[in-house]
């Protein structure tokens, strides 16, 4: 383990540049362009808007930068007076929050930037900060080894959670907000966020989690860790799916794509790793920072990346085809899956059709199917022989008679000779 999250380099980087990611993998490109901003320390976080329009990131040079995501034009600069660790815009786009090296957290208003309240509390540095996606509940940890949980309309605190024995790296909010997870260089603890109540401390990294990421339907958590590892777990119980290596230094960062069906990993060996998220298979290393990668997040439409570093650079990685639109994560042609693989619907959720991407070891029989939460039919997508390989299949939210469905949760079930795989996706009317 290394420990350059302790110093701060000042290279600037003002001009824009294309660096392209050199692995050849058929059907996915993804090219980079740093962000010029006269940055002139660590950034620590970033940030995209729900609606894909916004980048906030956070630095050591105790600003916080504003960006159009788009064209990667500098908006405008927020000033504090220390250093910026962490950053999260809440699920509605109109609120941005801050935690900083002098223990406060600032809610802004991300439109015009205008400070709307200071929260105090902690005793040491806000190193994460967490919006629930109703917007109601803010979570932050810190130095002083404590999380608190905030009501975000009035900075009301409602409750501090103790447990941690070494300072907070992450926190993570599940999609229903019903769980928090935490991630410190001693261990991982899942609480039920309603309460505070610990759920279950899990131990598998040898050095605890540099940052956590729930996926979008809520079942799985990716940790990544300063024991150079990614760990990729059941959120329910805790119990441990795989386990992705291929970093050569701390795992500081991950993010979950919007469909979930691509993890994204920052790491202190300076290089971005792209996986797939259903079986673990690496897909890029993207390099371009000159120093460790603090921090990554994936746009909502799953067309962008974007990385912040020591190096103080800000990179925006453009992804062609995006995530979750079926090709981005093909694999090589004339490769197949090693068992029967069926990655998370997107859009999700959804209205008024999604697209359901799996993969099958061999050819042979095979049923997808979309199921009510009561188990019952409402619709065979595919039944009967499939050739060995990927495939794509889009369901209109049609029931086997060709009448719309009701808006609601639904499962959708991969079944061959040997497997059945079962996710879940949401549709909206």
């Amino acid at each position: 383990m290394t420990s350059s999250r302790l110093s701060i380099r000042s290279l600037v980087l003002p001009v824009v540049f294309t660096i392209a990611n050199a692995l050849a993998q058929s059907g996915l490109t993804i090219t980079g362009t740093i962000l010029s901003g006269g940055r002139t320390g660590t950034v620590t976080s970033v940030a995209i808007s729900p609606d894909g329009a916004t980048l906030v990131s956070g630095s050591w040079d105790n600003t916080i930068k504003v960006w159009r995501l788009s064209d990667g034009s500098l908006l405008r600069t927020l000033t504090g007076p220390d250093a910026v660790w962490s950053v999260a815009i809440s699920p509605d786009g109109g609120t941005l929050v801050s935690g900083s090296d002098d223990n406060t957290i600032k809610v802004w208003r991300l439109s015009d930037g205008a400070l709307l309240r200071t929260l105090t509390g902690h005793t040491s540095y806000v190193s994460t900060v967490a919006v629930s996606r109703d917007g109601g509940t803010l979570v932050s940890g810190s130095g002083d080894n404590t999380i608190k949980v905030w009501r975000l309309s009035d900075g009301a605190l409602l409750r501090t959670l103790t447990g941690h024995t070494n300072w907070l790296h992450s926190v993570a909010i599940s999609p229903d907000g019903g769980t928090l997870v935490s991630g410190s260089y001693q261990e991982i603890k899942v609480w039920r966020l309603s309460d505070g109540a610990l759920l279950r401390t899990l131990t598998g990294h040898t050095y605890g989690a540099f940052s956590v990421a729930i996926s979008p339907d809520g079942e799985t958590l990716a940790s990544g860790s300063p024991d150079n590892t990614i760990k990729v777990s059941r959120l329910s119980d805790g119990s441990l799916l795989r386990t992705l290596t291929g970093h050569t230094s701390d795992v500081s960062s991950v993010a979950v794509s919007r469909d979930g069906g691509t993890l994204v990993s920052g790491s202190w060996d300076n290089t971005i790793k792209v996986w797939r998220m259903s079986d673990g298979a690496l897909l890029r290393t993207l390099t371009g920072h000159t120093g460790a990668v603090e921090s990554v997040a994936i746009s909502p439409d799953g067309g962008t990346i974007v990385s912040g570093g020591s190096d103080a650079s800000i990179i925006r990685w453009t992804v062609v085809p995006p995530f979750g639109t079926g090709t981005a994560v093909r694999e090589s042609e004339g490769a197949f899956p090693s068992n029967a693989v069926l990655d998370q619907s997107y859009p999700n959720p959804f209205n008024p059709q999604t697209t359901i991407r799996f993969g099958v070891a061999t050819s042979g029989p095979a049923r997808l199917a979309v199921f009510n939460t009561h188990g019952q039919l409402v619709r065979a997508l595919i039944d009967g022989q499939v050739p060995a390989g990927y495939h794509e299949v889009v369901w209109d939210g049609r029931d086997m008679l060709g009448r719309p469905v009701a808006s609601g949760l639904y499962l959708y079930q991969l079944t061959t000779d040997n497997e059945a795989v079962v996710r879940k996706m949401t549709l909206i009317r």
